[in-house]
């Protein structure tokens, strides 16, 4: 579109001129979800795997915990009306994750 910030139009105006509908925020979301996904389906023994659903020994420093890429994956199925449980079984099947993530993904998120 030739715009600079100095014409002073806002991001939500130019996605609506080009006919972006999907947000950057969506789409890591969306992205976050499918490699969740693959995680899941890889065999228990892959580092990943390990990682996704091992634990780690010793305590934590004080203050606030931090977060960790469950809990983005976790806040991400709830903002689908996910349960991880149910993301988890879902993820199992590709095709049915797949057309899951991309249904989700155009429709718009309820918190």
């Amino acid at each position: 579109m030739d715009v600079t910030r100095r014409d002073h139009i806002k991001n939500v105006d130019i996605r609506t001129n080009l006919d972006i509908t999907e947000d950057i925020v969506e789409r890591i979301h969306a992205g976050r979800l499918r490699y969740f996904g693959h995680v899941v389906r890889m065999d228990q023994h892959r580092l990943s795997n390990i990682a996704l659903y091992g634990r780690v020994e010793g305590n934590r420093v004080r203050g606030r915990p931090r977060k960790r890429w469950l809990d983005n994956v976790t806040d991400d199925c709830y903002n689908r009306g996910w349960s991880i449980v149910e993301a988890t079984h879902l993820a199992t099947d590709r095709q049915c994750w797949r057309t899951y993530i991309r249904l989700s993904q155009s429709a718009p998120a309820s918190p």
